[in-house]
């Protein structure tokens, strides 16, 4: 699927802005003093690449994996519109 941007002939960005989470979920007592002081994610840039859902490319590949059900989420598409606009949780 061709985005509105390419099709208009944007050349892609340096840089790709990106939102994670900064904390291990495996240290409980860390989580949970980042979850009440509202800092449990950090925003980064990285090198631009395309990427295939999940993300996933040379430089960044993500696995959705909740280990507390064990439970494999789907791939995210970074391209969507959504995803994009920086929505937390997309």
């Amino acid at each position: 699927m061709t985005t509105p941007e390419a099709a208009l002939g944007y050349p892609k960005p340096p840089r790709r802005t990106l939102q994670i989470y900064a904390v291990d979920p495996r240290d409980v007592c860390a989580t949970m003093v980042a979850r009440l002081a509202g800092n449990e994610t950090v925003t980064i840039t990285v090198p631009y690449e395309p990427l295939a859902d999940g993300p996933s490319g040379e430089l960044v590949r993500v696995i959705d994996y909740d280990a507390a059900t064990k439970t494999f989420y789907a791939p995210v598409n970074l391209d969507d519109p959504v995803a994009r606009a920086g929505r937390p949780g997309a």
